[in-house]
């Protein structure tokens, strides 16, 4: 796992403010950073999110980060509300601490 991805994974998790992992992103050279207007999540979108091992249970607000940058949106039993054209090894969901791969209009778990 990269610096990068325990970052990002903070900042679904609330250990992080969009600031904070700006600036870890820039120290670590990461080439890009989060914005705040796309990826920020409220106390309540954090405390709503299911988690599992098993990606058919995971539910709430998270990030995707791909190759179309970071954004904002909802997952509800692994499932987006539209087909995302991401995927392919190149994209992750991050929710409540996890991450998870991207796959299209759904997630799996991370290889």
């Amino acid at each position: 796992m990269t610096k990068a991805t325990e970052i990002i994974m903070q900042v679904s998790k609330g250990d992080l403010t969009v600031g904070q992992a700006n600036a870890a992103l820039k120290k670590q050279n990461a080439g890009f950073v989060l914005d705040p207007g796309k990826v920020t999540l409220t106390d309540e979108e954090r405390a709503g999110a299911v988690v599992s091992d098993d990606p058919a249970k995971v539910t709430g607000w998270g990030l995707v980060s791909g190759m179309y940058g970071t954004f904002k949106i909802h997952v509800e039993k692994g499932k987006f509300p539209y087909n995302t054209a991401l995927g392919s090894g190149n994209s992750n969901f991050y929710i409540g601490g996890r991450v998870y791969a991207v796959e299209g209009d759904h997630i799996e778990v991370l290889k």
